[in-house]
């Protein structure tokens, strides 16, 4: 089974990695490195479905 090859880039301090295959970035580490809540982002958003 080979590695996934990724490629880190540094974001407001904090470390996010991206795929070199099809770019795919980490979205949970992008929100930390903007002082994000991607828990409570989803929250809402479900909140604003079901209403």
């Amino acid at each position: 089974m080979s590695e996934i090859q990724k490629i880190s880039k540094d974001v407001n301090g904090i470390t996010v990695e991206q795929r070199i295959t099809d770019g795919f970035i980490n979205g949970t580490a992008m929100c930390v490195a903007h002082g994000k809540d991607i828990y409570g982002m989803a929250l809402r958003k479900a909140e604003i479905l079901i209403n």
